[in-house]
């Protein structure tokens, strides 16, 4: 592959893991009784998160690192809620 290939590849990557990050408070914003599925999304954004900085190269055009630190930081959040309020089971996608 060629350079140009590879930041083409690595944007496309990293866009994808931004959409599903976003998607995890769009769904909950609808459907706010549902903390165990935001949980569960976050989780696997998380995952997708780790496989996309690994595969994704060095090219941070879409500042990658940033969003992996604050889908973390959102999941912790989620958990907490989860583990204090609501006391839902967390399932997966």
């Amino acid at each position: 592959m060629t350079k140009n290939e590879l930041n083409l590849f690595s944007t496309q990557i990293h866009t994808v893991l931004l959409s599903q990050f976003s998607q995890c408070f769009l769904f909950f914003n609808f459907f706010s009784s549902k903390i165990n599925l935001l949980n569960c999304r976050l989780e696997y954004s998380k995952t997708l998160f780790a496989a996309g900085v690994e595969r994704g190269g060095s090219g941070d055009l879409l500042k990658v690192r940033e969003w992996q630190k604050k889908n973390e930081r959102a999941l912790a959040d989620a958990k907490k809620d989860n583990d204090f309020i609501y006391h839902e089971r967390v399932g997966e996608i």
